[in-house]
Formats: structure tokens, C-alpha cells, sequence
């Protein structure tokens, strides 16, 4: 290899080492960085002995590997994680190998692919188990979580997750802790379990805050602002979402300041604010397109804030967009809401067979799921409609089923509401049922024929 070659190649390796948390210079000269990067693999790029060039390799990605996960480069994310995994391999760096197939993991899961992650992450995990680190151990134990909550598998979820948390403690690993506690949080909250929420949430902000770890304590007051809204305490809600985006737009950690975006967005329509709502919605979408990130999420809220101002045709467009995108990354949970929230639109139209369709699947799927707040929301709005139909046995049986959701959740708005359906129903049954009396002893039609519409 010439010597100006080596200069070129040492010239922008130690760029990099410089400039490793200095994102904003990584991406002004990230052309150069990856021209040198790829000399390492050239054929008659740099002649290099086999050991150092894997060494050099290896090197490189562990300086710019959070840099592309930053910038949502994934794909070349895994380009190069499959350049070193052989990298690795050479040098017998075991406990490398495991590490970089759980990099791949996540890649996939950001990418949508969350069978394809937990092939790569099953491979780390047993890698890790052989050859250690214990704490790398955990943290695949972690990600594996994470997938299977993805999928709407929230036992696997919490079971991976109460796994790695047990490691976690065992090794005192407390930045590791707090991601833990925060993840077990997001999926109790997908299954209503609310309480449990707030308290990992806290405690994992706590640790987060203790090991000045900004990137965890972001993810965690996002997610806090979730549940707040959720419980009506918006001023919470607001003052844990603004730190979150502060926090995320300084790291610059893009694809997460989207998703806060979307939260804001979200508590913006809560506030009445339906403008500034699409506004923030609009500018977390446009930051998802352009990293190539599913946006279903964000798709989802848009078509909501649409609906709350009467738009149903154009918020029917964003649901429907919402369900190709979740259908298409198997995410049943989620695929269940949109079907939900179409559901919820053709019940406004009055269309009540294509509404009945969309609720019963998306019943389905909750119940399997085990997802409390979205069946009984699920259950309320199919009540409505058997109800609307004439099938009032059925509407009383669901408003029945739902409540006792409600009661579970300590939803006292949710439960008065199903109080004044079950009353309504009962009288208009008691009414039915009278007029059924009077049809039959003057050889009428009986009544109930209403109720096969």
C-alpha cells in the first residue's frame, strides 16, 4: 500500500476517534469517513496483514456504530456489522460476536423485522451464555423483550425482561437496570396493568438521573408522558415530553425526537390544540419518511386529530395507512387498533356492518393479547353498535364484559359510562319485552324480529 494511502486512511481513523459524540461533524464529513472506511475492503485498496485490517474494522464500527443508529442508517448499519462479524471471528473475539448479532438484531427490529431480530438476538443470546459477558447476556435477554413486545407477546416480553433485570441487579449493573425497569414499564402499560407502569417508570428515571445516562432518562420521560396523558394529567404530561425533546434534539438522536413529536402531538389534540397537533404529527412523519422508519404510530394519531374535527374520510385514509404498515411488520397489538379506529369511523358513518367486522377482529386480537384498556374500549364501542342494530342481548352482554375491565383499570369515567348503557338497554328490553306481550295476544308480528336486522 502506498503511503498515501496509509496517511488517508490514518487521516480520517483518528478523525473519527475525534470527533465520536461530535455528531454534527460526523455528518459533514461522513462522505470521506466512509470512503476510508470501505479502503479497508478495496482489493487493491490497502494491503494490509489480516489481523490488523479486522482490528481496523472492528475499530471503526464501534466508533460510528451509535452514530448510524442516530442517524437511522441502517442499512449501513448492517452493512458494516456484517463486515466485522467475520472481523471478529478471525480474531476470535467471541464476546464480540455476540454483541455485534445482537447490533443486528436491533437494526432489524428498528427496520421492521422483528422475526428476523430475534433470529440474530437468539444467536447472540446463546453466544453469550457460552462465552460471556454476563451483562451482555442481559442485554440480549433485554432486546429479545422488546421484540416480543413488538409482537404483542407481552408474556415472552415480561419474562425476557424479568430475566435480564434479575442480571442486571446481580452484576450492579445500574445504567442497565433502569432500561430494564423501563421497558418492563411500557409493557405492563400495554396491558392496563397502570400502577405497576408509573412505579418502574419512576424508578427507572431515578436510577437513569443517578447514572447520568441523558439517553435513558429522554426515553423514559417520553414514555411517562404517554401514561400521564393516558390519565388525564396533562401538565405532567407536558413538562415530561418538552424535557424529552429537549434532551433528544441535543444528541441528536433523530428517530426517538420523532416519536416525542408524536407524543406532543398527541397531548396537543387532548389540549384542544388540533393545529398545532398536525403540526407536530407532520414534522414527526416527515422525520420517519425520510429515515426510512415505520410510521404507523405517528399515521395513526394524524387520522385521530382528523376525526376529532369531523374529517372522517380523510382520517379513515391515515388509519387504513396505519393498518398496512403495522400488518406488514406483524404487529398484532397494533394492527388491532387500527382496525378499531376504522372501526370507530364507519360507526360514525353509520355503516355498522363494516364497523361490527373491524371490532369483533380487533376483539379478538386484545383478548389474546390480554390487553385490558383496549378491550374495554373495544367492548364499549361494539356495545354501541349491537345496540344501535337492535341486538340488545348482545350489547348487554359486552357492556357487562366491559365494565368489569373498567373496574379493573379504576376507570370511574368509563364505568359510569357503561352504567348509563346497561341502564338504556334494560329499560329498552323491558320495553321490547312488553311490547312482545301485547303483539302476541293480539296475534301481531312479534317485536323481536327488530332485533334480526
Amino acid at each position: 500500500m502506498s503511503r498515501a494511502r496509509h496517511r488517508y486512511l490514518q487521516l480520517w481513523f483518528n478523525f473519527v476517534q475525534e470527533n465520536q459524540n461530535n455528531w454534527p461533524m460526523l455528518e459533514k464529513e461522513f462522505i470521506q469517513v466512509r470512503r476510508a472506511w470501505e479502503f479497508l475492503h478495496w482489493p487493491e485498496g490497502v494491503l494490509l496483514p489480516e489481523t490488523e485490517r479486522a482490528e481496523r474494522t472492528l475499530n471503526y464500527l464501534f466508533l460510528l456504530d451509535d452514530f448510524l443508529e442516530k442517524r437511522g442508517l441502517l442499512e449501513e448499519n448492517i452493512h458494516w456489522i456484517e463486515l466485522a462479524l467475520p472481523a471478529a471471528q478471525s480474531l476470535q473475539r467471541f464476546d464480540l460476536l455476540g454483541r455485534l448479532g445482537q447490533d443486528l438484531g436491533w437494526c432489524y427490529r428498528s427496520l421492521g423485522r422483528p422475526e428476523k431480530a430475534l433470529d440474530y438476538l437468539r444467536l447472540a443470546l446463546g453466544i453469550r451464555q457460552k462465552f460471556g459477558p454476563r451483562v451482555g447476556e442481559a442485554a440480549t435477554l433485554n432486546m429479545m423483550g422488546v421484540v416480543y413486545d413488538d409482537l404483542g407477546q407481552y408474556g415472552q416480553a415480561i419474562s425476557h425482561f424479568e430475566e435480564a433485570l434479575k442480571l442486571r441487579r446481580e452484576t450492579n449493573h445500574k445504567e442497565g437496570e433502569a432500561i430494564t425497569l423501563h421497558n418492563l414499564a411500557a409493557t405492563h402499560f400495554m396491558i392496563g396493568n397502570w400502577s405497576l407502569t408509573e412505579s418502574y417508570y419512576l424508578e427507572a428515571l431515578q436510577l437513569s438521573r443517578e447514572v447520568e445516562d441523558e439517553r435513558s432518562v429522554a426515553g423514559t420521560l417520553n414514555n411517562l408522558g404517554e401514561l400521564w396523558m393516558a390519565q388525564g394529567k396533562f401538565t405532567q404530561a407536558e413538562t415530561a415530553l418538552s424535557e424529552a425533546m429537549t434532551l433528544f434534539e441535543q444528541m441528536g438522536d433523530v428517530i426517538n425526537l420523532a416519536v416525542a413529536l408524536t407524543n406532543r402531538g398527541l397531548l396537543a389534540d387532548y389540549q384542544g390544540n388540533s393545529e398545532q397537533a398536525i403540526t407536530w404529527l407532520e414534522q414527526a412523519v416527515n422525520y420517519q419518511h425520510e429515515l426510512g422508519l415505520d410510521s404507523a404510530v405517528t399515521l395513526t394519531n394524524l387520522g385521530t386529530v382528523y376525526e376529532g374535527m369531523g374529517d372522517l374520510e380523510r382520517a379513515l385514509v391515515y388509519f387504513e395507512k396505519a393498518l398496512q404498515q403495522h400488518q406488514a411488520n406483524h404487529r398484532a397489538d397494533q394492527g388491532a387498533t387500527s382496525q378499531a379506529n376504522i372501526g370507530g369511523i364507519y360507526l360514525r358513518q353509520e355503516k355498522w356492518d363494516l364497523a361490527l367486522t373491524c371490532y369483533e377482529s380487533a376483539r379478538e386480537t386484545f383478548t389474546r393479547l390480554g390487553d385490558k384498556y383496549k378491550l374495554a374500549t373495544t367492548l364499549n364501542n361494539l356495545g354501541v353498535i349491537y345496540y344501535k342494530i337492535g341486538h340488545m342481548e348482545a350489547a348487554q352482554n359486552v357492556w357487562l364484559e366491559a365494565i368489569e375491565f373498567y373496574r379493573f383499570l379504576q376507570d370511574e369515567k368509563g364505568e359510569a359510562q357503561i352504567d348509563k348503557y346497561l341502564a338504556a338497554v334494560k329499560e329498552e328490553m323491558s320495553s321490547l319485552g312488553q311490547a312482545e306481550c301485547e303483539s302476541k295476544s293480539s296475534k301481531k308480528q312479534p317485536v323481536r324480529k327488530r332485533s334480526k336486522r
